[in-house]
């Protein structure tokens, strides 16, 4: 009766080793994000801010903005769905760059039609 409690405990341990692993690894990622979420919203931060239109995925829009190295982050805020961009550098490149993909690289939902054929617009360009 002893011996078949014994691989219980194991599994039970090895179990419990590879959370405690797995949370040791994913902390410091969520820790990082979570600064990296908090600066970009900072007022203080100068940001673009792009409102996603009804049938785009903001998240689309931000992990094919990061794919292309830039700093972005999506926020509703006050029920806008809202991708925010760091400006680093020239802030003229940065909105072509973003403009480029968002336009050809998020797709409009995610059967993956396109983009509408209208131009990106920043919250800070006149219509």
């Amino acid at each position: 009766m002893g011996g078949a409690g014994l691989p219980g405990l194991i599994f039970a341990v090895l179990l419990l080793l590879l959370i405690g692993g797995s949370l040791f690894l994913i902390f410091p990622w969520m820790r990082a994000s979570r600064q990296r979420i908090e600066r970009l919203v900072d007022p203080a931060v100068d940001t673009l801010e792009y409102e996603v239109p009804e049938g785009q995925d903001p998240a689309v829009v931000v992990a094919a903005l990061t794919l292309e190295g830039l700093d972005a982050v999506g926020e509703l805020r006050h029920g806008r769905r809202l991708v925010l961009l760091n400006i680093t550098g020239d802030d003229g490149e940065v909105r072509s760059r973003a403009r480029a993909v968002i336009a050809h690289e998020a797709p409009l939902n995610p059967e993956g039609d396109a983009s509408p054929d209208t131009q990106v617009r920043f919250l800070d360009e006149d219509p």
